[in-house]
């Protein structure tokens, strides 16, 4: 039996840089939220360690409740890494990705657990990264 990963998800926010530093910022002028969404800007989610990319997306849009057929998600984390103060971001966007993520959960090897980042990108032509608002979620 695969072991689960208790997952923590940071959504409605932006990657904001300051001196030097990059932060996922909630963005309190984006909360409107759909009521089948919570309030906040967090969710936990329980994902199996076997999970691929492909399934972790659609956990996330089904959590999120997003049209799949209007935005992609860009998943980010920032491990903790020792001796490092400012460690970069890196994107999950294969199955190689996840399964290092969910086994470092597991694990306990991300102390404080690293939180996953979501956001939204439009598939329009222009391919812009926007913040989680009201007016992309599902009704």
């Amino acid at each position: 039996m695969a072991e689960i990963a208790e997952v923590f998800v940071m959504f409605k926010g932006e990657w904001k840089i300051t001196d030097g530093a990059s932060s996922f910022v909630a963005n309190s002028s984006k909360a409107e939220v759909v009521a089948q969404v919570e309030s906040n800007s967090c969710k936990y989610m329980m994902v199996s360690q076997n999970t691929t990319y492909a399934e972790l997306l659609d956990i996330i849009y089904d959590a999120l409740v997003v049209y799949k057929s209007r935005y992609d998600l860009v998943l980010q984390v920032k491990y903790n890494v020792p001796g490092m103060q400012n460690p970069p971001t890196v994107v999950i966007n294969q199955d190689k990705d996840v399964m290092y993520y969910l086994l470092r959960l597991i694990s306990g090897r991300t102390p404080p657990p690293s939180p996953l980042f979501v956001s939204l990108l439009d598939k329009s032509p222009s391919q812009e990264l926007i913040p989680l608002q009201q007016d992309v979620f599902e009704s």
